[in-house]
Protein backbone atom coordinates (compact mmCIF):
# COMPACT_ATOMS: atom_id res chain seq x y z
CA UNK A 1 0.00 0.00 0.00
CA UNK A 2 1.32 3.42 -0.92
CA UNK A 3 0.80 6.30 1.49
CA UNK A 4 2.18 9.74 0.70
CA UNK A 5 2.69 12.32 3.41
CA UNK A 6 3.19 15.97 2.55
CA UNK A 7 4.52 18.78 4.68
CA UNK A 8 2.37 21.86 5.15
CA UNK A 9 3.53 25.39 4.34
CA UNK A 10 5.45 25.77 7.59
CA UNK A 11 7.61 22.73 6.62
CA UNK A 12 7.37 21.37 10.18
CA UNK A 13 3.96 19.73 10.35
CA UNK A 14 2.35 17.22 8.06
CA UNK A 15 -0.37 18.62 5.85
CA UNK A 16 -2.76 15.95 7.14
CA UNK A 17 -3.20 15.64 10.88
CA UNK A 18 -3.05 12.41 12.87
CA UNK A 19 -6.81 12.48 13.36
CA UNK A 20 -7.33 12.18 9.57
CA UNK A 21 -4.72 9.48 9.12
CA UNK A 22 -7.13 6.56 9.71
CA UNK A 23 -9.63 7.98 7.23
CA UNK A 24 -6.86 8.46 4.64
CA UNK A 25 -5.75 4.86 5.09
CA UNK A 26 -9.34 3.64 4.62
CA UNK A 27 -9.82 5.78 1.52
CA UNK A 28 -6.54 4.58 0.01
CA UNK A 29 -7.35 0.93 0.74
CA UNK A 30 -10.87 1.35 -0.67
CA UNK A 31 -9.53 3.07 -3.78
CA UNK A 32 -7.07 0.25 -4.57
CA UNK A 33 -8.71 -2.86 -3.05
CA UNK A 34 -12.28 -2.07 -1.98
CA UNK A 35 -12.24 -4.30 1.09
CA UNK A 36 -12.43 -1.95 4.05
CA UNK A 37 -15.93 -2.93 5.17
CA UNK A 38 -16.90 0.76 5.17
CA UNK A 39 -18.98 3.06 2.98
CA UNK A 40 -15.73 3.93 1.18
CA UNK A 41 -15.69 0.53 -0.60
CA UNK A 42 -17.92 1.98 -3.33
CA UNK A 43 -14.89 4.06 -4.30
CA UNK A 44 -13.25 0.90 -5.68
CA UNK A 45 -15.84 0.60 -8.47
CA UNK A 46 -14.99 4.17 -9.53
CA UNK A 47 -11.32 3.29 -9.95
CA UNK A 48 -11.54 -0.18 -11.54
CA UNK A 49 -10.45 1.07 -14.96
CA UNK A 50 -7.81 3.41 -13.58
CA UNK A 51 -4.32 2.01 -14.19
CA UNK A 52 -2.13 4.78 -12.85
CA UNK A 53 -2.03 6.60 -9.56
CA UNK A 54 -2.99 9.79 -11.40
CA UNK A 55 -6.09 8.07 -12.84
CA UNK A 56 -6.96 6.66 -9.41
CA UNK A 57 -6.60 10.17 -7.97
CA UNK A 58 -8.97 11.54 -10.64
CA UNK A 59 -11.51 8.81 -9.95
CA UNK A 60 -11.33 9.60 -6.22
CA UNK A 61 -12.15 13.26 -6.91
CA UNK A 62 -15.02 12.27 -9.21
CA UNK A 63 -16.42 10.04 -6.44
CA UNK A 64 -15.92 12.80 -3.86
CA UNK A 65 -17.79 15.37 -6.01
CA UNK A 66 -20.68 12.95 -6.43
CA UNK A 67 -20.74 12.28 -2.68
CA UNK A 68 -20.78 16.02 -2.03
CA UNK A 69 -23.69 16.40 -4.49
CA UNK A 70 -25.55 13.58 -2.76
CA UNK A 71 -24.90 15.22 0.63
CA UNK A 72 -26.01 18.60 -0.71
CA UNK A 73 -29.26 17.11 -2.02
CA UNK A 74 -29.81 15.34 1.31
CA UNK A 75 -29.18 18.58 3.22
CA UNK A 76 -31.54 20.42 0.87
CA UNK A 77 -34.23 17.79 1.51
CA UNK A 78 -33.68 18.15 5.26
CA UNK A 79 -33.93 21.94 4.96
CA UNK A 80 -37.17 21.65 2.97
CA UNK A 81 -38.59 19.27 5.59
CA UNK A 82 -37.59 21.68 8.35
CA UNK A 83 -39.23 24.58 6.52
CA UNK A 84 -42.38 22.51 6.03
CA UNK A 85 -42.44 21.70 9.76
CA UNK A 86 -42.07 25.41 10.58
CA UNK A 87 -44.98 26.24 8.25
CA UNK A 88 -47.10 23.59 9.97
CA UNK A 89 -46.19 25.06 13.38
CA UNK A 90 -47.20 28.50 12.12
CA UNK A 91 -50.53 27.08 10.95
CA UNK A 92 -51.04 25.56 14.39
CA UNK A 93 -50.42 28.98 15.93
CA UNK A 94 -52.83 30.61 13.48
CA UNK A 95 -55.52 28.13 14.50
CA UNK A 96 -55.06 29.38 18.06
CA UNK A 97 -55.41 33.00 16.94
CA UNK A 98 -58.56 34.74 18.09
CA UNK A 99 -59.95 37.59 16.05
CA UNK A 100 -62.49 40.00 17.48
CA UNK A 101 -64.16 43.12 16.16
CA UNK A 102 -65.30 44.90 19.29
CA UNK A 103 -64.72 48.06 21.17
CA UNK A 104 -61.24 47.73 22.67
CA UNK A 105 -62.67 48.24 26.16
CA UNK A 106 -64.92 45.15 25.80
CA UNK A 107 -62.15 42.66 24.99
CA UNK A 108 -60.96 40.05 27.47
CA UNK A 109 -57.17 40.29 27.36
CA UNK A 110 -54.61 38.25 29.30
CA UNK A 111 -51.10 39.30 30.30
CA UNK A 112 -49.44 36.90 27.85
CA UNK A 113 -51.58 38.03 24.87
CA UNK A 114 -50.12 40.10 22.05
CA UNK A 115 -52.43 42.97 21.22
CA UNK A 116 -52.50 44.77 17.86
CA UNK A 117 -54.60 47.95 17.65
CA UNK A 118 -55.55 49.81 14.50
CA UNK A 119 -57.48 52.83 15.80
CA UNK A 120 -58.52 55.82 13.70
CA UNK A 121 -55.30 57.69 12.98
CA UNK A 122 -54.83 61.06 14.62
CA UNK A 123 -55.41 64.06 12.36
CA UNK A 124 -56.69 62.30 9.24
CA UNK A 125 -59.92 63.11 7.41
CA UNK A 126 -61.58 59.81 8.25
CA UNK A 127 -60.92 60.26 11.99
CA UNK A 128 -64.22 59.00 13.36
CA UNK A 129 -66.29 61.35 15.42
CA UNK A 130 -66.43 60.21 18.96
CA UNK A 131 -63.14 58.30 19.08
CA UNK A 132 -61.37 59.51 22.20
CA UNK A 133 -57.61 59.30 21.61
CA UNK A 134 -56.84 60.33 25.23
CA UNK A 135 -59.05 57.52 26.59
CA UNK A 136 -57.34 55.08 24.22
CA UNK A 137 -53.92 56.25 25.47
CA UNK A 138 -55.07 55.76 29.06
CA UNK A 139 -56.33 52.25 28.18
CA UNK A 140 -53.10 51.02 26.55
CA UNK A 141 -50.96 52.58 29.28
CA UNK A 142 -52.92 51.65 32.41
CA UNK A 143 -55.83 49.31 31.76
CA UNK A 144 -54.70 46.77 29.15
CA UNK A 145 -53.05 43.85 30.99
CA UNK A 146 -51.02 42.62 27.97
CA UNK A 147 -47.27 43.12 28.09
CA UNK A 148 -46.97 43.39 24.30
CA UNK A 149 -49.14 46.04 22.66
CA UNK A 150 -48.68 47.26 19.07
CA UNK A 151 -50.48 50.18 17.44
CA UNK A 152 -50.69 51.29 13.79
CA UNK A 153 -50.46 55.06 13.41
CA UNK A 154 -48.96 57.80 11.25
CA UNK A 155 -47.43 59.65 14.20
CA UNK A 156 -45.50 58.41 17.21
CA UNK A 157 -47.73 58.26 20.27
CA UNK A 158 -46.69 58.93 23.89
CA UNK A 159 -44.96 55.98 25.59
CA UNK A 160 -44.35 54.14 22.32
CA UNK A 161 -41.37 53.38 20.14
CA UNK A 162 -41.32 52.68 16.42
CA UNK A 163 -41.12 48.90 16.01
CA UNK A 164 -41.35 49.08 12.21
CA UNK A 165 -41.79 51.72 9.52
CA UNK A 166 -43.97 50.40 6.67
CA UNK A 167 -43.22 53.43 4.52
CA UNK A 168 -45.82 55.43 2.65
CA UNK A 169 -49.31 54.02 2.70
CA UNK A 170 -50.76 53.89 -0.78
CA UNK A 171 -54.32 54.89 -1.44
CA UNK A 172 -56.41 55.69 -4.47
CA UNK A 173 -56.56 59.34 -3.50
CA UNK A 174 -54.21 61.62 -5.40
CA UNK A 175 -54.53 64.50 -2.94
CA UNK A 176 -52.10 65.37 -0.20
CA UNK A 177 -48.70 64.03 0.75
CA UNK A 178 -48.68 60.46 1.94
CA UNK A 179 -47.23 59.75 5.39
CA UNK A 180 -45.23 56.78 6.56
CA UNK A 181 -47.31 54.17 8.33
CA UNK A 182 -45.73 53.13 11.61
CA UNK A 183 -46.06 50.08 13.79
CA UNK A 184 -45.60 51.33 17.34
CA UNK A 185 -44.74 49.23 20.38
CA UNK A 186 -46.00 50.44 23.73
CA UNK A 187 -43.19 50.84 26.29
CA UNK A 188 -44.10 51.13 29.94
Amino acid sequence: MLIAYSFSNNQKNYLWSKKNEEKKLLLTKALFYGNTGTEFDQLYSYSLNANTISEKYKSFHKWRREQMNINSRFQLQQLEQLQQMKRMQQLDRLEQLQYSVKDYRELVINTDDIVYCDPPYIGVQYDYDGFDHKAFENWYLHECPAKEIYISEYTKLPYTEVAFNFGQKHSFSATGKRKDELLLRVVH
